[in-house]
């Protein structure tokens, strides 16, 4: 499990409450195993077991295998612009979303309808791109985890994902349950008016392995 620390007390308690108060109020958004240690070659990248219209790229840094407390970035690139959000599946199978996060629903609003916008041909490293005052930390469990990053062509912060069955983690499986997860969720139209909106999404994905 990745872990969002802010090394700054200036933010306050007010800023957290905000932001509690703002994903607690935007969750849904969105109406929108193998045996661990026999999968060392389950260490790489899966983008291409998913729809990824949009050239998305990921990497974890500085390395896919980590110790707890160790501090991590993920970097995330694409061919196309859109709206960029990060996942993180422990061994368990329990889904976070780590970027966009509370801090960075905290912002204005202004400046939160931006926070996760990736321009085309250009990279994105959270936390250091968004906030340098952020880090990722590892945490337990050990074993098996997976990074997704998922972009959307249409302009969106926030997935209701289900967690993943323990059973699938490890496995190239524990994707597809996710992307076919995605495929199902609708955008609210503006205003409540019109159609649900089927979002067109764009997935990469990496396994890490937790030590």
């Amino acid at each position: 499990m990745l872990v969002i620390r802010l090394f700054l007390f200036a933010l306050g308690c007010c800023a957290f409450l905000a932001a509690a108060k703002a994903e607690e109020s935007s969750t849904r958004s969105v109406t929108i195993i193998e045996d661990p240690d026999q999968n060392a070659s389950a260490l790489v990248d899966l983008t291409s077991q998913a729809g990824n219209s949009a050239g998305l790229t990921i990497d974890i840094l500085p390395s896919p295998d980590l110790r707890i407390g160790s501090a991590i970035s993920i970097r995330v690139g694409a061919k196309r612009s859109g709206y960029v959000m990060v996942l993180d599946i422990d061994a368990g199978g329990k889904l976070r979303q780590i970027f966009p996060n509370r801090a960075t629903l905290a912002q204005p609003a202004d400046s939160r309808k931006l926070a996760n916008l990736l321009e085309g041909g250009k990279v994105m490293t959270v936390p250091e791109s968004v906030d340098p005052r952020l880090h990722l930390v590892v945490g337990p469990p050990t074993g098996i985890a997976m990074i997704v990053a998922v972009l959307s062509e249409q302009s969106l912060q926030l997935l209701d994902l289900p967690d993943v069955p323990p059973e699938l983690m490890g496995r190239v499986e524990a994707l597809k349950y996710i992307v076919e997860a995605a495929r199902t969720l609708r955008i609210e139209p503006p205003e409540g008016k019109g159609r649900f909106i089927e979002p067109k999404l764009s997935f990469a994905a990496k396994f890490y392995r937790v030590h």
